[in-house]
């Protein structure tokens, strides 16, 4: 640093000057760490504007495959394919072999073969006019912000080891200009497709009721008021449902008996207030082929037994049951020898659903009355009962061949049995009021290809009914279960003195009804049947028992023999 002299008017004054700074070196340096820097910088923001473009081209893309899905899933399930034959795109694609139609896809593995439309794009399958787009043409190109996509679509059917077929639905897209040479330039979605419409198995459904009826008794006897007593038969009730999800149900019950009083005294089985009830065996089966819910695929209840029973209305009336028996079995798609234990005792092993109930008993039955004038005796009377197989029902899925098949069975057996007997004091001849024989009826209905017509059959039936308005004896009536009614029910009167100064008066009515059948048929098979008896046999009795001219008794009878019944329905894949 130097020293220059400044002139002064007085004298010369030193002044200090700074002549500090940066060299030319330290200048290059510095502008080289800007240089790069910025360069960085620039290469960053390089990036991230490719990065930018980059992620809206590939939203643009997924846009683009997702029009494709939705198209899909908004289309019936026959339509979504190519038309294997007029798409001039199938040809050029290097990931598609075979000859057409019988082309394959190779993006998968194993490859799959291309589904077909229902909808033929004719002569514009090539052009995004036709009315299959965008499944023809399979590959096409659409133009978004200065950017060209190429959409390329594949429809495979994919065969399952087991279950029915689906679709599988690929969808690529790619795009140019890209901002990379080898990725990030393409997107691909995929998705699998289900008919929704029900599977090829078609649905059969089928129900079965055999009540065994009823015996009823109203009025008053020996000073005890009779709201009602009832002896109900056995009952069973069944069905199956072989559509998508399979089922079998149903339920049997043995015979009961109630008694309900207006006023008097009661013992025996279960009493509340004024009634008392004692109830039979009872059975319930329920089974269906999804996993999901509670019930098994079969099940298996009873037999259940009940015992014998009486109810005594004091002093005057007992009503006495023998035993009885209930047994239900259902299964929805498992064969029965195939569970653990071994073989059930089930007349079924098909792996198809089906139900199967049994109700027996009552054993024995009788309604005892007793009056104050000893005229005593049996409103009902069945002496032997039913021992076995009172009512069944039995509903089964059973193919043949290639025919899919339902057969709904319902039936009921009865023993003799008797209305209004007497113990003692009765003409020599008599032997009660009225006098029914044994008898079976049964209800068939039958669907699907090659089953047979619905019908009711049945054995003859004696009704015999005491008669004193001519010389006494019994009138007989025959028929035959189901067959057609007279035009004026049968009816008979009596007058019985069993002891002196005591008179039995009786009126009787004997009704049936005749069965109904209907079935609809369609292709050949038939697709709803039903068969019926409906209070197909009842008889109405009216008794009344006078001591020197003074009511002992008014009672109303009324034996019902219920109903049977058997639908079967067949509806095919539509």
């Amino acid at each position: 640093m130097g020293i220059r002299r400044r002139p002064s008017r007085f004298r010369d004054t030193p002044v200090a000057v700074n002549e500090a700074g940066f060299s030319i070196l330290e200048c290059t340096i510095a502008l080289s760490l800007v240089f790069v820097v910025l360069v960085g910088l620039l290469g960053a923001l390089t990036a991230g504007a490719r990065g930018l473009i980059t992620g809206r081209q590939r939203s643009a893309a997924l846009a683009l495959a997702n029009e494709v899905m939705e198209d899909a899933r908004g289309r019936a399930y026959g339509d979504v394919g190519h038309d294997l034959d007029s798409d001039p795109t199938l040809a050029s694609d290097p990931l598609i072999t075979g000859t057409a139609p019988n082309l394959s896809y190779t993006g998968v593995s194993p490859a799959e073969p291309l589904a077909a439309s229902a909808v033929d794009a004719g002569a514009a399958a090539g052009t995004v006019t036709n009315p299959l787009y965008p499944f023809s043409p399979h590959r096409f190109t659409s133009t978004r912000e200065q950017t060209v996509y190429t959409t390329t679509v594949y429809i495979t059917t994919v065969t399952p080891a087991t279950g029915d077929p689906y679709k599988r639905i690929t969808a690529k897209v790619s795009w140019a200009p890209a901002q990379y040479a080898s990725a990030a330039r393409s997107v691909t979605l995929s998705s699998f497709l289900f008919n929704t419409v029900a599977p090829p198995d078609p649905k059969l459904t089928g129900t079965g009721e055999a009540d065994g009826g009823s015996f009823k008794v109203t009025g008053s006897l020996a000073g005890i008021s009779l709201a009602d007593a009832d002896v109900t038969f056995p009952y069973v009730n069944g069905s199956v449902d072989s559509g998508f999800v399979r089922s079998a149900k149903g339920v049997a019950r043995s015979g009961t008996s109630q008694v309900d009083l207006v006023a008097g005294l009661l013992s025996g089985c279960s009493i509340l207030g004024l009634g008392s009830s004692c109830d039979g065996a009872k059975a319930e089966a329920d089974a269906d082929n999804d996993s999901g819910t509670a019930p098994p695929d079969t099940d298996q209840e009873g037999p259940a037994s009940a015992p014998g029973a009486t109810i005594t209305a004091v002093p005057a009336l007992t009503v006495g049951l023998g035993s009885g028996t209930a047994q239900a079995q259902a299964s929805a798609r498992s064969c029965w020898s195939c569970q653990p234990g071994g073989s059930l005792p089930v007349g079924d092993d098909d792996r198809l659903p089906y139900f199967a109930g049994t109700a027996t008993g009552p054993a024995s039955a009788s309604v005892g009355f007793l009056t104050p004038t000893l005229v005593g005796g049996s409103l009902l009377s069945i002496g032997t009962g039913c021992a076995v197989n009172c009512s069944t029902v039995t509903v089964d899925r059973d193919d043949s061949g290639n025919n899919q098949r339902l057969s709904s069975t319902a039936t009921v057996s009865f023993p003799p049995l008797s209305l209004m007997t007497f113990l003692a004091g009765s003409p020599a001849l008599y032997s009660g009021m009225v006098k029914i024989g044994a008898l079976t009826a049964t209800a068939t209905a039958n669907s699907g290809p090659g089953a047979s017509n619905p019908g009711v059959s049945g054995s003859a039936v004696s009704v015999q009914m005491w008669d004193t308005t001519g010389v006494p004896g019994y009138r007989t009536s025959s028929f035959t279960a189901g067959g057609n009614p007279p035009a004026i029910d049968p009816t008979a009167h009596a007058v019985i003195t069993p002891l002196l100064g005591t008179s039995v008066t009786m009126d009787a009515t004997l009704h049936w009804n005749k069965a109904v059948t209907s079935q609809t048929s369609s292709g050949g098979a038939i697709t709803d049947a039903s068969a019926s008896l409906t209070n197909w046999l009842f008889v109405d009795l009216h008794v009344v028992i006078t001591t020197a001219g003074l009511p002992v008794a008014d009672l109303n009878l009324h034996i019902d023999y219920g109903r049977i019944a058997a639908t079967a329905g067949y509806h095919p894949v539509s």
